[in-house]
């Protein structure tokens, strides 16, 4: 098959969910297909260029297609401002020159942003869109947990526009990949009886080469939290757990510390970490796996977001214990218990910290059963697998027919 991968950021480095989808999925489809990537904006380095084409990629890139609105702009549009960004009609002629130079069996949106282009959409070639979460989910619980009046609102406005989009524009893919059931539901919960068959569960995946068991740490307690610190969901998440659950823990284990990861910390967040003692605040970090390595036990203390928690595939690839709360492992193939432990109090949480740090038997036991579920559901080569199937079953139809080129517009 002849594969174009569309999205509006560039997937190299692959931090966040929708460049995570688009850099591994080419990635392991580029072997056995031609596969190729455009952009919405240039490789931030030709080093990042050169990873891709190496693995088989080939990489066309539409520089300058972003347009970040004014608040104003985006109050007066019905679209989401995640789809305001991107100058479709300048990505769109991209798009097509690519269809066309890539003779492309098969196009893969991926980004809910990306969403636009499914307007005005007409036959050929076939569409997969990833938006990767529902949005309007997303927008719905930080209406409910927003810190003032205003934020409220303005999530309230975007959790509408989102409802719209996934409702109007998504079913018109011949195929919506989300990466949980509960993402998936939501995102079709509008759509008439006659396409809901076009909304497809993808489970993501994490790099189990790259994410590898080291020798676990001597006896310790030092905890490991990651994640994008530039999200108010994940800022949040983390306040509860340092306010509300690590005094528990330190009734048991005084010397408990956390270690916390992640790109572009908030200000609030670095404000409540410089207040408790025993937390380090890395921020950005090249590379987690050292971290991952001499952490006794990683913590998903989750209260808000959509779509599957990479890092929580990270840790367990790299078999550590985990303990969660029920939405860190939504999407994940695990089992309580034996994979993880899920936690849905504070109490819970920190009884489950403090046992996995005081019996290290345990703690081998569970990041051993967490690698092995991560290899058997979770490897890219097994998402791959479920990616190409789903490609294969949406062009056999095709291949008796053409349809025009294919044409994408914006509403005006």
């Amino acid at each position: 098959m002849n594969l174009l991968f569309a999205t509006d950021l560039f997937p190299d480095p692959p931090h966040s969910g929708s460049a995570i989808i688009s850099y591994h999925w080419a990635r392991a489809l580029a072997p056995r297909h031609r596969v190729a990537l455009l952009a919405a904006m240039p490789a931030q380095d030709g080093a990042a260029l050169g990873r891709l084409e190496e693995a088989g990629v080939a990489v066309v890139a539409a520089g300058a297609a972003f347009l970040r609105p004014s608040g104003f702009r985006n109050a007066l549009s019905w679209k989401p401002i995640a789809m305001q960004r991107l100058r479709l009609p300048e990505f769109q002629s991209a798009l097509e020159r690519a269809v066309d130079a890539c003779k492309a069996d098969v196009i893969v949106l991926v980004g809910a942003g990306m969403g636009g282009l499914l307007m005005r959409r007409r036959l050929s070639p076939p569409v997969v869109f990833v938006p990767y979460d529902a949005e309007s989910l997303n927008f719905r619980m930080r209406a409910r947990e927003g810190r003032d009046a205003f934020r409220r609102a303005y999530y309230r406005v975007e959790t509408w526009k989102w409802q719209f989009v996934e409702t109007r524009y998504y079913p018109l893919a011949d195929a919506c990949v989300a990466v949980t059931e509960r993402d998936g539901e939501v995102i079709a919960r509008g759509w008439q009886s006659a396409v809901r068959s076009r909304l497809h569960v993808i489970q993501n995946g994490v790099d189990t080469t790259h994410f590898f068991p080291l020798p676990y740490p001597e006896q310790g307690n030092r905890l490991l939290i990651s994640g994008n610190l530039a999200s108010y969901d994940t800022a949040h998440s983390i306040g509860w757990f340092l306010r509300t659950v690590l005094p528990l823990i330190r009734r048991e284990t005084p010397g408990a510390t956390v270690e916390i990861v992640g790109r572009d910390p908030l200000p609030s967040l670095r404000s409540l970490t410089d207040q408790v003692e025993g937390v380090t605040l890395w921020g950005y970090v090249p590379d987690l796996r050292p971290h991952l390595a001499r952490a006794n036990v990683y913590v998903a203390p989750l209260l808000l977001g959509t779509g599957a928690k990479n890092r929580v595939l990270e840790a367990m690839a790299m078999g550590r214990p985990v303990v969660a709360t029920p939405l860190a492992v939504q999407g994940l193939r695990v089992q309580p218990g034996r994979h993880v432990i899920v936690a849905t109090t504070a109490g819970e949480f920190a009884a489950a910290v403090i046992r996995l740090l005081k019996e290290e038997g345990v703690a081998n036991q569970m990041g051993s059963a967490a690698r092995e579920a991560v290899l058997a559901h979770h490897s890219w080569s097994v998402v791959g697998s479920h990616v190409e199937n789903l490609l294969r079953s949406l062009l056999e139809p095709w291949t008796t027919m053409k349809g025009p080129a294919l044409t994408v517009g914006t509403a005006r």
